[in-house]
């Protein structure tokens, strides 16, 4: 007799995408996706719940560093067999109202190889998340809280044996409606906070770890753009959605950057000001964006971003020319 039940289990090389997928993703806007080497196991009760559970090495991509891009050093993807990623996710659909919840929990162990020096992190990071999906004529919304412990070193240097304690946390939250008129409008507020590190001189660190998430769908475009990640940040912002075709879907971003601590760094342009003072406004984000599904195996992608820089972007320590960034882009996926 039918019970329900199912189960799945993936060995080898694979890619990984869990929840919200701001902590495991296959990302879908660079040309380098993040891929493991493990075993996966799924099991699920079908339109009920599912539980997964993973172990894996995380997939190093080389040359990584500019001296071996000076060597002329390349060298096959391979595992990073010094580094254990792993964790288990078990998500509940229609709990009540709609709503759908999630529990997890990853454990990062990473170490070193000659050829990839890390900070040695050695991080658990719990977290769960309750949603609504986007749906005509209703509000939806979600809200997912993430926390983040262990140790790590300041710096990836094989001199540094100190391990700094980590504890960090990270906050999002948002709420939509669509309206059910032509074209589908979708109208959100979003906040994202992600802790950043207190004091650089406390020993300990607070900048929150994103891990192998991915970032395009709420920060902007990465490439070589990738202006924001997930830590040491304070953003709110608005989004708006529309489909004007079953296979064409647009949206408008405008976001506002703030540091969530002043003496840490503004990560993605590898700026900081320990002294906290330049202030922690780093700028406004408008983002335009536009795809058209031609079929099922090819999209085509076309966007802009501007970047208003604030203070902190302007005034930095080691800061480039105060003007404002744009980004263009156009581009292609087909898959077979």
């Amino acid at each position: 007799m039918y019970s329900g039940l199912g189960a799945e289990v993936i060995a080898g090389r694979q890619t990984l995408n869990f929840g919200s997928r701001r902590l495991v993703a296959r990302n879908v806007f660079r040309n380098t996706i993040n891929s493991f080497d493990g075993v996966w196991l799924r099991v699920m009760d079908y339109n009920n719940w599912q539980f997964n559970a993973f172990v894996t090495m995380p997939v190093g991509r080389y040359p990584n560093k500019s001296d071996q891009l000076l060597d002329d050093f390349h060298s096959w993807d391979e595992p990073e067999y010094q580094t254990w990623f792993s964790g288990g996710f078990l998500e509940k659909t229609d709990i009540a109202w709609g709503i759908n919840a999630e529990l997890y929990l990853y454990h990062l162990d990473e170490g070193d190889r000659t050829r990839n020096q890390t900070r040695n992190r050695r991080y658990f990071t719990p977290g769960m998340r309750f949603y609504r999906k986007p749906a005509k004529a209703e509000f939806d919304f979600q809200l997912e809280s993430i926390g983040q412990f262990g140790t790590v070193r300041a710096t990836t240097s094989v001199k540094d044996s100190n391990n700094l304690k980590h504890t960090a946390w990270y906050q999002h939250v948002d709420v939509g409606y669509t309206f059910d008129i032509p074209w589908t409008p979708r109208f959100a507020l979003e906040y994202d906070y992600a802790s950043g590190d207190k004091d650089p001189k406390d020993g300990k660190d607070q900048r929150f770890d994103t891990l192998f998430g991915a970032r395009r769908f709420e920060f902007g475009p990465t490439g070589i753009y990738g202006a924001f990640a997930r830590n040491n940040i304070n953003t709110p912002g608005y989004r708006i959605g529309i489909n004007p075709r079953s296979d064409v879907q647009a949206f408008l971003n405008h976001r506002f950057f703030w540091l969530a601590e002043d003496t840490d760094a503004w990560t993605s342009a590898n700026l900081r000001d320990t002294k906290g003072n330049t202030g922690n406004f780093i700028g406004q984000q408008l983002e335009l964006s536009t795809r058209w599904d031609v079929n099922s195996s090819l999209n085509l992608e076309t966007g802009w971003t501007h970047l208003f820089k604030g203070d902190f972007a302007k005034n930095a320590p080691k800061a480039p020319n105060s003007q404002d960034v744009d980004y263009f882009y156009v581009q292609s996926q087909f898959r077979f």
